[in-house]
This record gives structure tokens, sequence and C-alpha cells, in this order.
């Protein structure tokens, strides 16, 4: 449907409390980006999917700079999120996406945000 899938965070985590993102994670030693996003994928949403790398940015984190990668994949109907990561999700549109995150910020986890701006650029949609 040309959406992409957002999820709320539980309103128990420590860092971005009932804020929407996406599946995210970080990498472990001696793991690569891509092996790490097919770990987050399983553990959060409990599905295997095929995915395609989209694009390497960073950002800065208070005094530190993180490096990330943003990896897209398409899921069918049989999702089963881990409660303890993922408390509801829901599909959107890029444009309804990135429309409501400019009006209603306060919504999304600040990392998912720089993540859809890399996102846009590297679709070249303007």
């Amino acid at each position: 449907k040309n959406e992409r899938m957002l999820c709320r965070r539980p309103d128990t985590k420590k860092k971005f409390a009932s804020q929407y993102a996406s599946v995210m994670g970080h990498v472990r030693k001696g793991e690569g980006y891509e092996e790490a996003a097919y770990r987050e994928v399983m553990e959060e949403l409990g599905i295997n999917i095929k995915l395609k790398k989209v694009t390497k940015f960073s950002v800065l984190d208070g005094a530190s700079r993180v490096f990330q990668e943003l990896y897209s994949g398409g899921v069918g109907e049989d999702i089963h999120p881990d409660k303890t990561e993922i408390s509801d999700f829901k599909f959107i549109g890029i444009r309804e996406l990135r429309t409501d995150i400019v009006t209603n910020a306060a919504r999304y986890a600040p990392p998912f945000i720089e993540a859809v701006r890399s996102y846009i650029k590297a679709i070249n949609m303007y």
C-alpha cells in the first residue's frame, strides 16, 4: 500500500516512552548493521522479511556522533510485536507522516524524526 509502519513505544520505556518510532536497536559487538537489522525485526516484530539498505547517516547525540543505517522491507499480516518493545503499531503514507512530524513532532522519537528526514532525502522525495 506504499505505507510505512509506525511503532509506538511502551510508556514503560526509559527513552522515548509512548512516542512513535520504527523498529530500531543497537549493533552488538561483532555484528554488522545488516545483521543487526534482521535481528531487531525478528525480536520486535516476530517476522522474517527481506530488507533493503536505504541509506546511512549520522546524528549528534549530546557530545557523541551516532552512525545509523536505515533499512526498508515489506511486512504482511502476520506481525507479532514484542509488547515490551511495541505497545501499538499503525501504517501511514510517507507524505502524511512528513506532515504529521512537522505539526506534531512530540509524538515521535527524535532519532526517528532524523531517520525519516534521511529516508526522504535518500528516496529523493522533496
